[in-house]
């Protein structure tokens, strides 16, 4: 460094590049001619005899005054500067117990160690020019305004700290007016995201959020609706299903083969991984008696055949007319019973749960 200060003019703005420090500066030191500057965050409040320096840390360099707002050092002082790096990808990992107390009262005392437990990690390199351009260009397909009614899912799906899976807005549904359209109205329905796994036991079938998932969700839609509009966020309703399963011929272990058909159609109709995408059953999805018997036979596989599906909703029984059931268009299936019925040959029938 001493060929950069023998070069220096006396001029405002003297720069110190520190070796090797580009990018990766982090703080420092310095003791000039014998007397101590200090680093600052910039030089608005300071004096002309003040001895500061700001850090460029993209440069790795020490920045002086004017003279106005900061000491200008003179040409040929001696230089002692202490200097840390640190950051980007170089940070990370470095499992050590070794640190040590710079020197002072409590470091002599042997009273003070450090060390690192775990490995740091999430160190990044400053972004580049090339990766600021992608991320802007990716931020002109951010959703921030509440305009359509894919912009209230986005939104409502993405509300920091709240684990939402899914959501549905139902444009002009106005919960004081559920018999007509009110022009402004929207209602959110939000569906939490909870475990799911292979095994049902334990887990919660028909999801509501809590109170305070509702006002974080109501609170960030509240801040990107329109001036025109009213948002309502509400959980969504579900609706019970009772389906009686039809089979030809006796299967050889009908207890497995009942417990085969609850699962597998416990989780084609579950509101978080059911549906033909395993995407969560949609809202207003009708329940179609074919469908559900592909869902039913390709569970089964060579246990059993399934010659049928009925369908009941909300405590009434299956139906024997094998029509397609219809929800509304914010509603949710959640099952509740499957009973199946193994019909022989002859066409005479015994029941089993």
């Amino acid at each position: 460094m001493a060929e950069q200060t023998e070069a220096w003019l006396k001029l405002p703005g003297q720069r110190l590049v520190l070796p090797d420090a580009g990018g990766r500066l982090l703080d420092a030191a310095a003791v000039i001619a014998g007397q101590e500057w200090r680093p600052v965050p910039d030089f608005t409040f300071g004096a002309p005899g003040d001895r500061v320096f700001t850090l460029d840390r993209a440069a790795g360099a020490l920045v002086f005054g004017d003279g106005l707002t900061g000491a200008v050092p003179r040409p040929g002082d001696e230089v002692h500067v202490v200097y840390g790096l640190g950051g980007g990808r170089e940070g990370n990992g470095g499992l050590t117990d070794n640190w040590l107390p710079a020197d002072g009262p409590i470091a002599r005392r042997g009273a003070l160690s450090g060390a690192n437990p775990v490995q740091a990690a999430g160190g990044a390199d400053p972004e580049t020019v090339a990766g600021a351009r992608d991320r802007a260009g990716g931020s002109l397909g951010e959703v921030t305004r509440a305009v359509t009614a894919e912009d209230f899912v986005t939104l409502a799906r993405t509300t920091p700290g709240v684990a939402v899976a899914r959501a549905h807005a139902s444009v002009g549904e106005h919960p004081g007016f559920p018999c007509a359209a009110v022009p402004g109205a929207v209602t959110v329905r939000i569906v939490p995201g909870v475990p799911r796994d292979d095994d049902p036991a334990g887990q919660v079938a028909a999801p509501v959020p809590d109170p305070g998932a509702l006002c974080a969700v109501a609170r960030r839609l509240a801040g990107a609706r329109l001036l025109t509009s009213e948002v309502f966020v509400r959980p969504p309703d579900y609706r019970e299903v009772a389906l009686r399963v039809d089979l030809a011929g006796a299967p050889a272990d009908r207890a497995r083969v009942a417990a085969v058909l609850t699962a597998a159609l416990r989780r084609h109709l579950d509101p978080l991984v059911g549906g033909e995408d395993a995407g969560g059953w949609p809202f207003g999805g009708p329940l179609r008696p074919a469908a559900l018997l592909r869902a039913a036979q390709r569970a089964l596989g060579d246990l059993a055949e399934v010659a049928g599906v009925a369908i009941g909703l909300d405590g009434a029984a299956p139906g024997e007319d094998c029509r397609d059931v219809r929800l509304r268009a914010a509603e949710l299936p959640v099952l509740r019973s499957v009973r199946t019925r193994v019909s022989a040959a002859s066409g005479g029938g015994e029941g089993l749960e």
